[in-house]
């Protein structure tokens, strides 16, 4: 009885066997080795900027001075739009308020609509106000470096994108507001017998593509990080970075502070963006965003309609009050108060009997001479023929984006437009799905019939989806691209995404190498979509743009894109001028190349007047049979900003032109900014008040103004907004050890090769049968 007692008691621990420590050691070695290199970089990254007094997030920017953390200055905008003709014109007021008990710098990264003409600033302290002068990018940044150093007060405009500029002030007094003026002109959209023009209020976050830039030197010592103490970095940054960083100054030697970090990516506390070899100025376009709990940028708006025509509908993506001036003027503005988190969409209608057909608008005794703005409307599929409509059948292929970018209320609006497109499609038509975040996938087969089986697999597929991962479009469209084209259809792409990427003029490139025979039609999902990437990869591609803006409209915008898709109403567009005598001269017009038009899209051109010409001509190919519109030049109305409108679409096409260098596009863009007045890439508005505020020893703190997330943007949608920084390799080395660990555990338990125990690597100690036996 003794012996069974002592058998019944719990038998002492067994040492592990050495092949056991081994399947454990390797084991543990994948999951240290993986977790290292995928967050060694970002934990070197974070903690060298708390190492500064950076708490350096996502959302928002919090910064540690000698009162402690908090947000001195607080931002509110006012809009004010007049629409009159083709045109309008907007001011901006920005006004700073100093909250706190320090001397204040700042900055703001705004939104402002892709074809914004930005040429008027003002900075205004109190009731006076200092008038803004245009400069070359590098002069403008040394002026304003000067005025912040000599305690003056200075405002700062930059183009980053056609769509995205900043706005920074310098010695602004505890308690103190400041108001930045900026006026832009835009041209208005006119399709479908609708106007509409757009004011975007946040900058979404932007997919960072690429290898970020690496040191070129060891880490030494660092610059001061003392607030108060203005550098010069453009030196050190353009050797820490590359060349490519090197081509524009950066905002980093007016206020601040360029951090390296130990793992040697050159980071700054403008954006959370890290520079990469393909998007070298990501920190100026990736601001830190506002914190749910932090206070609110207030946004108004008020739109003057003085359009001249009777109108018969004013609409709204926002609750609006409409007042009827006259029976052609309306005064428009915000029912209540708004926040700067979405895009402003104002749309009306004329009366059918006042729409337009044609007008000329003349902006006469311009410094650069007399330049003109032409608005045609070209004949209509039904006014060329119902034969005409006849077309080859479609293959169409859909590529939605669903990258985490997406998330929420975008996705839901890019699953409804997919639906629709595919429920439009037509018996005879053929389709192709393509999906991708930081990957591109084909659902399907190249090519699918559009018939009930295949429908309804797809329409099941794209039900499924959900928004995550990187905004990786360059795969979508390489994948897109690779497709074979079948000459007997017509080859089109509906392209459904919010084109949240920095990496815009890359992928422009790509388009125009690339798409061979097909159209790309763009259609821009979400609460604040990338504009400026959607119309002009639309306008490479030589299809239209579309923009959804709510769900409620996705319906009928993909009704109107699909009455686009069987091919374009004209094209071949060319303009010449007719001298007195009738014979044609050469026209200095804007855009060039003129666009494909498709249904209910009117011909926009700027033009330059030369002396001793009489009529302007537009020809064209229609759908049957060439197609010509005479305007006689005395028929002209008046109109202002016109110059400005030539020199704004003469940039745009400078720089999509495949055939310049960059510095010839440099140069004449350059050029054109400082002849028309005008913030561009190279060019930028500076206003410096003559007298010093801010006494020297004084010191001057800094503060970056985050802005909203965009309205139904999912707080972790931006996970993956950052390439990967150069851990794939290890990534898949660490996958490939845990395999192995995983490999050496179901050999110890007898698992592997159907049950029979490896003699050798794993002791017999270590398997199941063997378990077995002993406790038996």
């Amino acid at each position: 009885m003794f012996r069974r007692q002592r058998r019944s008691w719990p038998k002492p621990a067994r040492k592990p066997k050495w092949g056991q420590r081994l399947v454990w050691l390797v084991f543990l070695l994948a999951v240290g080795f993986f977790s290292y290199r995928v967050f060694a970089d970002e934990l070197a990254y974070r903690g060298e900027a708390n190492a500064h007094g950076l708490d350096r997030q996502l959302f928002g920017l919090v910064l540690s001075g000698d009162s402690g953390s908090q947000a001195a200055l607080q931002l509110s905008t006012d809009v004010s739009i007049t629409v009159s003709g083709m045109l309008s014109r907007a001011v901006v007021k920005q006004q700073f308020v100093n909250d706190s008990n320090q001397w204040q710098q700042g900055r703001y990264v705004f939104p402002l609509p892709t074809n914004a003409a930005v040429d008027r600033l003002k900075l205004w302290i109190g009731e006076r106000f200092i008038e803004g002068e245009i400069q070359t990018k590098q002069r403008a940044r040394e002026q304003y470096t000067q005025a912040q150093q000599q305690g003056k007060k200075a405002s700062l405009v930059e183009q980053h994108r056609p769509n995205i500029f900043s706005t920074e002030v310098a010695n602004i007094a505890p308690g103190e507001t400041v108001v930045v003026e900026i006026e832009y002109q835009q041209m208005l959209d006119y399709r479908d017998g609708e106007f509409s023009l757009r004011f975007p209020s946040t900058v979404g976050p932007r997919y960072i593509p690429g290898v970020p830039l690496i040191s070129a030197a060891p880490v030494t010592a660092l610059q001061s990080h003392d607030r108060d103490q203005p550098q010069d970095n453009q030196d050190n940054y353009e050797a820490k970075a590359n060349a490519e960083l090197a081509r524009e100054p950066t905002p980093h030697n007016a206020f601040g502070k360029t951090v390296q970090a130990s793992h040697s990516t050159v980071f700054s506390e403008l954006g959370w963006g890290l520079a990469t070899d393909q998007v070298p100025d990501a920190p100026l376009i990736t601001p830190f965003y506002r914190r749910d709990d932090a206070s609110e940028l207030g946004l108004s708006i008020a739109v003057l309609l003085d359009m001249g025509l009777p109108l018969a509908s004013i609409d709204s993506n926002f609750a609006i009050n409409r007042e009827a001036l006259s029976d052609h003027r309306y005064q428009v503005s915000l029912a209540q108060s708004a926040i700067s988190d979405r895009d402003f969409v104002l749309r009306w209608q004329p009366r059918p009997s006042a729409a337009p057909r044609a007008a000329l608008f003349r902006e006469a005794q311009h410094p650069r001479g007399d330049f003109a703005l032409a608005m045609i409307m070209p004949p209509q599929p039904q006014q060329q023929g119902a034969d005409s409509q006849a077309t080859l059948p479609r293959h169409l292929t859909f590529v939605l984006d669903i990258s985490g970018s997406m998330h929420g209320e975008s996705m839901r609006q890019a699953r409804l437009a997919l639906l629709d497109g595919l429920a439009r499609l037509k018996p005879d038509d053929t389709f192709s799905l393509i999906v991708f975040n930081h990957q591109a996938a084909r659902f399907g087969s190249v090519a699918m019939p559009a018939d009930e089986k295949h429908l309804a697999r797809a329409h099941a597929f794209v039900r499924s989806l959900k928004a995550d991962g990187g905004t990786e479009i360059a795969g979508a469209l390489a994948l897109t691209f690779a497709q074979p084209q079948d000459p007997e259809r017509l080859e089109q792409v509906v392209f459904i995404t919010d084109g949240s990427v920095g990496n815009e003029q890359q992928l422009f490139t790509m388009i125009e190498r690339d798409k061979q025979q097909r159209r790309l039609f763009m259609v821009g999902i979400g609460t604040a979509p990338n504009g400026y990437f959607m119309r002009r990869a639309a306008r490479v591609g030589q299809g239209s743009y579309t923009f959804i803006a709510q769900q409620s409209e996705v319906q009928r915008q993909m009704q109107r894109l699909f009455a686009k898709l069987s091919q374009p109403v004209m094209h071949n567009l060319s303009v010449s001028w007719l001298d007195e005598q009738g014979v044609r001269q050469a026209a200095d017009y804007w855009p060039r190349p003129l666009p494909d038009l498709y249904q209910s899209e009117p011909l926009l051109v700027s033009v330059k007047v030369p002396a001793n010409v009489s009529a302007l001509e537009i020809q064209g190919q229609g759908l049957s049979q060439p197609w010509l519109h005479r305007i006689e030049l005395v028929q002209a109305a008046s109109g202002e900003g016109i110059a400005v409108q030539w020199a704004r679409e003469q940039i745009a096409s400078i720089k999509l032109d495949s055939e310049l260098e960059r510095e010839q596009k440099r140069q004449q863009i350059q050029q054109l900014g400082l002849d028309f007045h005008l913030v561009t890439d190279h060019t930028s508005l500076i206003a410096v008040d003559k007298t010093p505020s801010r006494p020297l020893d004084t010191p001057l703190a800094f503060e970056q103004v985050a802005p909203h997330m965009p309205a139904g943007w999912n707080m972790n949608s931006a996970k993956l907004l950052q390439t990967g920084l150069g851990s794939r390799t290890q990534v898949l080395a660490g996958v490939i050890l845990c395999l192995l660990a995983w490999r050496l555990w179901l050999a110890s338990k007898g698992l592997a090769g159907k049950g029979v125990v490896s003699k050798g690597l794993v002791g017999k100690g270590l398997s199941g049968r063997g378990a077995n036996r002993e406790s038996a």
